[in-house]
């Protein structure tokens, strides 16, 4: 098939797509997403499929997001070049397509599973996770914002949503700080590494020959924790009274409110917690922040950014998230934020403009 990906069918009727770049851990670049699409949309038009598994060959990482060094590169060689539409349009497809089929779809998110791999981890209808998943949307960092249908996925949990996006703070599976991916709604079943082979072994022998959903979720039980793992989280409370986009008509208001409640705050933790929630912001590229905001407020709004386009399901969300991504990758912060991050090393982004009072949204 292709050195990205392993794809097979076993005889029960379960086909399965292995990501398989875990030198990279498994970021995705054309190639892979290409790939993809043609083997579901192959599998799509054959009756012998009944459920599709989406996993990783390594168990550092089910999908550390879009290959966003090579397409730095590539900008960097050529200002002009499509790879960013490519590449964008590829992976916004490809999650489109995971969530739209009819036959029950389970992925496996073990290990690191950032931007696009929760994009398209959580297109899925079962979505298992593990105390090695983590889980974050820092596209913030490196000139991009949170894409791939992130607003979408945390639209009744809003202002968790863009405490996510507009820190890239990490998600755990266990964490009791934020909320576990399973109170997000990120994750369905929390599966202890220990079982995880067993359970895989289980999905390709499973009898899918008729009531497909039953038995997946059958099998799914049988391996999952229950109790316990739905906590909401110490700091919700305080998330819920200071992310709540409502109040909110530009980014520089939610740094005020933070202030504001670190200067009032007698809990230490809380504190601490909230100055951390500043740091994460204010090292973020502030165009990336803006847009941010705008852009979930609209999902969360249901109305897009230019009013043109109800965002009513998870497709015109991405439609708008496309047409936002492909211009922010042609500005000079992305190609600054990942030669920082990646290339350079140095985490000393010299962003454009520099501040929020000079962004024009």
């Amino acid at each position: 098939m292709s050195s990205t990906i392993d794809a097979q069918i076993f005889d029960n009727g379960m086909a399965e797509i292995v990501l398989n770049r875990p030198q990279a851990l498994n970021a995705a670049d054309s190639s892979m997403t290409q790939h993809m699409h043609a083997k579901l949309k192959q599998w799509g038009e054959e009756s012998r499929i009944k459920a599709c598994v989406l996993r990783s060959s390594s168990d550092r990482a089910f999908c550390s997001g879009g290959d966003v060094k090579a397409l730095a590169l590539a900008l960097q060689e050529e200002e002009e070049t499509r790879l960013a539409h490519e590449a964008l349009g590829n992976e916004y497809k490809l999650i489109h397509e995971v969530s739209s089929m009819k036959i029950p779809t389970v992925s496996i998110m073990n290990g690191v599973t950032m931007g696009f791999g929760i994009g398209l981890g959580c297109a899925c209808r079962y979505r298992v996770v593990t105390e090695k998943t983590i889980m974050a949307m820092p596209e913030n960092g490196i000139g991009l914002f949170p894409d791939v249908g992130f607003a979408w996925l945390m639209r009744n949990r809003p202002a968790h949503g863009l405490y996510f996006a507009l820190t890239g703070a990490r998600i755990h599976a266990r964490d009791d700080s934020c909320g576990t991916m399973i109170d997000l709604g990120l994750g369905t079943h929390f599966v202890s590494t220990e079982k995880l082979q067993d359970l895989i072994e289980d999905l390709e022998n499973v009898d899918l020959s008729s009531n497909q959903d039953v038995r997946i979720e059958e099998c799914l039980n049988k391996y999952a924790e229950t109790g316990g793992r739905a906590s909401k989280g110490r700091h919700s409370g305080i998330i819920e009274k200071l992310f709540d986009y409502k109040q909110y008509d530009n980014v520089q208001d939610i740094f005020a409110a933070l202030e504001q409640e670190i200067d009032r705050s007698g809990d230490e933790a809380t504190s601490a917690f909230l100055r951390e929630t500043l740091s994460c912001m204010q090292a973020a590229c502030p165009f990336s922040l803006a847009s941010t905001l705008a852009h979930f407020k609209s999902v969360f709004q249901q109305q897009s950014v230019d009013q043109q386009l109800k965002l009513t399901d998870l497709k015109s969300v991405l439609m708008q998230e496309y047409r936002l991504a492909t211009r922010l990758a042609y500005r000079g912060d992305f190609l600054e934020g990942v030669s920082s991050k990646l290339i350079r090393k140095d985490n000393k982004s010299a962003w454009n403009p520099q501040t929020l009072n000079d962004v024009k949204v």
